[in-house]
């Protein structure tokens, strides 16, 4: 009997006292769930369906930073707080603009890298091949020997050759779009400084100077391409790219021999070297949307030098036989 008379008697205490009084039913049934089910006192029954279920409150312009720890926070503001739930609020998750991706740029972008390499590869072979194109000049300007005419070619590919191997370590542990960039930029720069020559000897060692600074280019170049392309394509993509190596070849030969003949083959030097300096500022800029993150992760080898973990390919063995006999043409016209 005094069940029943408790809800007549705060019917009436809430017309008395305002919707916003102590007596409020909401509160008083909110205060008997939160008790009972902390107490566990199960002879009450279970909770009412009418009683509020509370709700954790949404952030807020005065919630804590996103790097706080998790705290209590009251479900119920007001003079009479419930603080028996234990709510609590969640971290909030910071959302970061990230620097757009040509992985996932779709394939007009990535086949817009390969543009941008290819155009840089055509100009590292068109600087390295214009010389060959020379030689009866600088043997009636400079006095070259035929062997020190020899020795253009053999100098520039012993020392690219010993280099592309420390240059392929080097952009595993730095940036390849800052590598590939800075290559063109001093190669560029060698190549001006090639066109003031004024013995054999300064040539030649501006020579050497290219092949360590043109060798840093293709080992990031081809990581580059290939990272940003599926591996469906990367075939395809890297093709692509090295057939700038022979338009270079072809390119580079036909502009010097044709300035040698207007009588102008220092500036043939000067030219190339102008157009790859000029062409590092966009190609940089594009360079700056791309990442340098392969879309499947390779597995590290974990050492120093990656060498003794390749040579244990089967595939990579074969390769170090077979390209030499590839390219083993190409370098004959050196």
């Amino acid at each position: 009997s005094h069940a029943k008379a408790i809800p007549s008697l705060l019917d009436v205490l809430t017309v008395t006292s305002g919707s916003r009084g102590i007596f409020n039913p909401a509160r008083v049934n909110t205060n008997a769930a939160a008790h009972r089910a902390k107490a566990g006192r199960l002879e009450h029954g279970p909770p009412s369906p009418h009683d509020p279920v509370p709700t954790a409150p949404l952030p807020d312009s005065k919630a804590p930073p996103e790097f706080a720890e998790p705290f209590h926070k009251p479900a119920f503001p007001g003079p009479h707080k419930v603080r028996d739930y234990p709510f609590v609020w969640h971290k909030r998750q910071r959302v970061t603009q990230t620097r757009p991706s040509l992985q996932h740029a779709g394939p007009s972008q990535a086949t817009l890298l390969v543009g941008f390499m290819w155009a840089a590869y055509f100009l590292n072979y068109s600087d390295r091949q214009v010389v060959f194109a020379l030689f009866p000049v600088l043997k009636t300007e400079l006095g070259f020997t035929d062997t020190q005419l020899g020795l253009t070619g053999s100098i520039f590919l012993w020392v690219y050759g010993v280099a592309c191997p420390i240059a392929g370590q080097i952009g595993d542990k730095f940036s390849k779009r800052l590598l590939v960039v800075l290559s063109l930029v001093i190669w560029s720069l060698v190549t001006i400084a090639t066109g003031l020559s004024a013995s054999a000897f300064m040539l030649l060692a501006l020579r050497a100077g290219m092949g360590v600074s043109e060798s840093l280019y293709m080992p990031a170049a081809i990581a580059l391409t290939a990272n940003a392309h599926a591996p469906r394509h990367r075939s395809r993509a890297i093709a692509a790219l090295t057939t700038a190596q022979i338009a270079g070849t072809v390119g580079g030969g036909w502009f010097g021999g044709w300035m040698a003949e207007q009588g102008r083959w220092r500036e043939a030097f000067f030219l190339l070297g102008a157009v790859g300096l000029l062409y590092a500022v966009p190609y940089s800029l594009f360079l700056r949307r791309v990442s340098e993150e392969a879309q499947v992760e390779t597995k590290k080898s974990g050492t120093a030098f990656a060498a003794g973990t390749l040579i244990k390919v089967p595939t990579y063995s074969l390769l170090c036989l077979v390209f030499p006999v590839f390219v083993f043409g190409l370098w004959l016209l050196y």
